[in-house]
């Protein structure tokens, strides 16, 4: 945990590079996740597309939020 953002892992001069060769990640091979040919440590077996079994449960917000304006609706047009 790095306050400073600049000096955050994947925020330096070697990007990406820096949170590839790190130590959690040794023993990945960056070419075949690349490829997709990666296998997960564990696949959730789901009952249908919008199943949440494995999600934890959080109290709903009492927060209110605001309508978009037509200019940011405008921005998720495509979305």
């Amino acid at each position: 945990m790095e306050k400073n953002v600049t000096l955050r892992l994947g925020c330096m001069k070697d990007g990406a590079l820096d949170v590839m060769n790190a130590d959690w990640f040794d023993g990945v091979e960056w070419d075949f996740v690349k490829l997709k040919r990666v296998s997960p440590p564990w696949v959730p077996e789901l009952e249908h597309g919008l199943d949440i079994q494995y999600f934890d449960e959080y109290p709903d917000s009492d927060k209110k939020y605001e309508p978009l304006s037509s200019k940011e609706k405008k921005l998720f047009e495509d979305f």
